[in-house]
């Protein structure tokens, strides 16, 4: 290599090794008391390096370091890039709105834990082996804990701890399908001999016999992050318990480092998958509209927009269902979940920190309009409106529904117009709720939450239209077609019509409803047949949940009428705790691994 090139791959090396590490060195930092106000002071800039990267950088840059793990490589390609931007730009504007935001005795284990997060972050979107996609997602994972229980009420220990339990299970999924994968590399693999390395280990899975069941760890262990139905119970929890630009990260960012890893780890483009695909649209589809139906009845701004995001990555899960079914789609397929992604991300992020700045004391009605305008613009976004960032991605995920199989194209055709009308309701009962209103108990608006709040929107407004797309993504042009207007106006006329009806109602002749589905949902049966499961098995069950679940279930028991769901719900957690019932399962887990392992090798 000519001295050129070396300085080159050198400085390749250390840039993207310094847009992980130095989110990571200030964390360190804190260990120093002395330093803890400059560390603070300098967290919201340690994203700016990956923001810089992901927008003036070439795609394709790599770097091999060889003394990392087992020898690491990162790289940025076009995916990496688009999910590096939205990323970055998420963590850089939170950061700064949290200075002013997060004022308490935890200030500094906030930023430090934030630093920690966001290095983990960071690190998932540009490893190109698995070994450095695993460390940066555990460390994202596991550090986030700490900003969901920052104010440790009962409510915030409760939401952190099935949070908690939620990221230990998809870890063990997750560590599982990549040993297999790694060997299923290193058995069939035919690239560059690093059976470690993502783009060799998708085509070997694809031909590896026990591909399936490899397959499935990986959608289950992802889904979990992803909120994809039956796994999103710990998403209404967490954002609401979270400060205000946690839960945008955790929303706008942590959220999609699932669906990256569905896009890195499957074999998509590679071979078809038809039941799995088959499997995915499904699933998808009714997350899209079980996050409607379920939102619609909560009375907390932040856990509305938790069933959005629920229903919201029920479509993107419906465009990698039909890159599974069909392998030829993918390359179309990619670039629409991309810009999906980037446009649900800093329209969930701009909602998240609007819910702080419009419970902030507004003097004036004009400041509270324009707030509120605020809140409205991405509100119409994420429903679809046309001229948004929204009609383009929606636009372009039906481009990607005309690539899966006939049966469901025309399914999808039908469908997906509807759940814009439903997000368009979801996004109607959100701004009912949130709306700024006179309040004199509140802090007052300062600089540094509408600031960066008003600059994530403009980021918002602009991002997807100006993103260099690949010539083939037309449907960014057919959002400003007023051929196309039409197709994207009735959805949300049709829910904006129901709204305004609802809210007239609800005004002028008093119509109201006092029902409501708890947050979390499915979660209190699941408590009942675990509680069901351990008077069967003979294990001692205790009170542990009662506690942290009072809250969520008292809500509940409303609905149900039945007060002795309280108890029943207190006794569910202990004998998941309990060691007995805790060995049991790891003991059944390295069993299967080790039968897995014999299985593969024979």
């Amino acid at each position: 290599m000519s001295d050129g090139g070396m300085a080159s791959a050198l400085l390749q090396g250390f840039s993207l090794l310094f847009v992980v590490g130095l989110p990571a060195i200030l964390a360190a930092g804190y260990a120093y008391r002395p330093w803890r106000e400059l560390m603070g002071r300098l967290a919201p800039w340690a994203a700016l390096p990956a923001l810089l990267l992901a927008m003036l950088a070439p795609s394709g840059i790599t770097a091999e370091l060889s003394w990392l793990l087992l020898g690491s490589q990162l790289g940025m390609d076009e995916t990496a890039r688009v999910f590096l931007f939205f990323t970055a730009l998420l963590w850089f504007l939170a950061g700064f709105y949290a200075r002013a935001y997060v004022q308490d005795d935890h200030r500094d284990r906030f930023f430090a834990l934030y630093l920690i997060t966001m290095s983990g972050n960071l690190g998932l979107i540009l490893a190109q082996d698995m070994l450095s996609f695993f460390l940066g997602f555990a460390t994202m994972s596991f550090a986030s804990y700490g900003l969901i229980v920052h104010h440790p009420d009962a409510e915030a220990r409760f939401a952190a701890r099935i949070y908690m339990i939620l990221v230990v299970v998809g870890e063990v999924l997750l560590f599982a399908a990549m040993v297999w994968a790694a060997f299923a590399a290193m058995v069939w693999g035919e690239g560059s001999g690093n059976y470690l390395l993502l783009q060799d280990t998708t085509r070997a899975l694809a031909q590896a016999p026990g591909r399936e069941f490899i397959l499935a760890l990986f959608l289950v262990g992802f889904g979990i992050k992803v909120g994809a139905l039956p796994l999103h119970v710990s998403l209404p929890l967490i954002y609401k318990a979270a400060p205000a630009p946690a839960s945008a990260v955790l929303s706008g960012a942590m959220i999609k480092a699932g669906l990256l890893g569905w896009m890195r780890f499957l074999p998509l483009g590679v071979a078809d998958f038809p039941a799995w695909g088959a499997g995915c649209i499904a699933i998808g589809l009714a997350a899209a509209f079980y996050g409607v139906l379920v939102g619609l009845t909560q009375r907390h701004p932040k856990t509305v927009l938790a069933y959005s995001s629920i229903s919201q990555m029920g479509l993107m899960t419906v465009a990698i269902g039909c890159g599974l079914a069909a392998p030829s789609s993918w390359p179309m397929v990619s670039l629409v979940v991309g810009m999906y992604a980037l446009h649900h991300a800093l329209a969930k992020g701009v909602l998240f920190l609007g819910v702080g700045v419009a419970a902030t004391r507004i003097d004036t009605a004009w400041q509270r309009g324009l707030v509120g305008l605020g809140l409205l613009l991405p509100a119409l976004a994420l429903a679809g409106a046309p001229y948004t960032s929204g009609a383009a991605a929606k636009v372009s995920l039906k481009a990607a529904a005309a690539m899966a199989p006939s049966a469901w194209f025309e399914l999808l055709e039908t469908l997906l117009p509807l759940s814009a009308v439903g997000t368009t309701l979801l996004m109607g009962r959100f701004i009912m709720l949130v709306w700024p209103r006179p309040a004199s108990h509140s802090s007052r608006l300062t600089p540094g939450l509408w600031v960066p709040w008003v600059l994530l929107l403009l980021g918002t407004s602009i991002s997807v239209f100006v993103w260099p797309w690949p010539g083939e993504l037309t449907p960014i042009v057919d959002a400003f077609s007023s051929k196309l207007a039409w197709k994207a106006f009735w959805p949300v006329g049709v829910g904006a019509f129901i709204v305004l009806a609802v809210w007239g109602g609800s005004r002028w002749i008093g119509w109201r409803s006092d029902w409501q589905i708890p947050a979390g949902d499915i979660l209190v049966p699941v408590n009942r047949l675990i509680e069901v499961m351990s008077r069967a098995g003979g294990v001692t069950v205790g009170r542990s949940l009662t506690e942290g679940l009072a809250q969520v279930t008292s809500k509940w028991a409303a609905v149900t009428a039945q007060p002795p769901w309280h108890a029943m719900l207190s006794r569910s957690e202990q004998s998941l705790a309990s060691w007995s019932v805790a060995g049991m399962l790891f003991l059944f887990l390295a069993a299967a691994l080790l039968a897995c392992l014999i299985t593969l090798s024979a």
